[in-house]
């Protein structure tokens, strides 16, 4: 079964090929995440229930936002070259190429910049500010929470592709509530209203982050329970040929691959890890923020 492997020599081009192609073909199959016959079953029948229909669209969504987030760990791991996620995913999902380019489209990309922005940028800035000004030019036309998720990545970049939670800071608090005082003080309306004013703000930003981070941990999980987890199961499975078959160990190619899944299957094994531990972080967050939320809502 595994014999090709022993007469090919140049084993390392045929995984990266394969690699290529496997990926090629994931994205060809889920990038049309909103097909004309998404609301058929299986039998070509009408879906007549609202609920099935939306967990149908969601199934699309999930795993084309699957298929961006492996894209990204392929090509932060120098498994694919630049040029196939600039080329292959940017062009293919941006117009002019997408004549039907949809919010869907745009936040896959955003969480494909997520995923690999920070090595796009190393290796060239000015591709990342063409194609980052695209995805913010074409998100005009589109909802404020798909402004907001391009707003993000503008963000992240210019925090080094690091995450982090904005909290306000403690003298804003103390003003927030100092003005709450002064508006029931009898200091006259317009302080009144000037707090109303920053109170509606607050909430309004509250919200957003609220909103914010529950797409972050869902993105989180998603990308734990569909990408990584059965990459990493992948690789053992690879591995576990190899300690099967020893004899495959002694061609120098071979060797050679033998080391790049052990270095994938410790990447996929760091990487659930920070992801788990970015997870808890998020829902921690996520109640702090909300407690705050019920705070200013009250």
């Amino acid at each position: 079964e595994f014999q090709w492997v022993l007469d090919d020599p140049n084993i390392n081009k045929t995984f990266r090929k394969m690699v290529i192609r496997q990926t090629h073909d994931l994205f060809t199959t889920h990038h049309n995440h909103s097909a004309p016959d998404i609301h058929l079953d299986s039998e070509v029948k009408k879906i007549t229930n609202y609920e099935e229909l939306e967990l149908k669209k969601s199934k699309k969504k999930d795993n084309f936002f699957a298929v961006m987030v492996l894209v990204g760990e392929l090509y932060n791991d120098a498994l694919i070259k630049r040029n196939i996620v600039y080329k292959g995913v940017f062009d293919a999902l941006l117009p002019p190429k997408n004549s039907q380019l949809s919010e869907v489209d745009l936040e896959g990309l955003c969480r494909l910049f997520k995923r690999c922005g920070k090595k796009l940028d190393e290796e060239g800035t000015r591709y990342v500010d063409k194609y980052l000004q695209k995805v913010q030019s074409h998100a005009r036309r589109f909802t404020f929470r798909t402004k907001v998720l391009v707003d993000e990545i503008k963000k992240l970049r210019g925090n080094g592709w690091t995450l982090k939670l904005e909290r306000e800071p403690q003298a804003k608090k103390e003003s927030s509530r100092q003005g709450h005082h002064n508006s029931y003080g009898g200091h006259g309306t317009g302080r009144g209203n000037d707090w109303k004013h920053r109170l509606e703000r607050q909430q309004e930003q509250l919200f957003d982050q609220l909103q914010s981070l529950n797409t972050q941990m869902t993105t989180v999980k998603c990308e734990l329970e569909q990408v990584l987890t059965p990459a990493l199961i992948n690789v053992n499975t690879q591995l576990m040929q190899f300690q099967q078959m020893p004899q495959l160990l002694q061609m120098p190619q071979n060797q050679l691959l033998f080391y790049n899944l052990q270095q994938s299957q410790l990447i996929y094994a760091q990487s659930i890890l920070q992801h788990n531990l970015l997870y808890q972080e998020l829902e921690k967050n996520l109640k702090y923020t909300q407690e705050i939320y019920r705070q200013v809502t009250v």
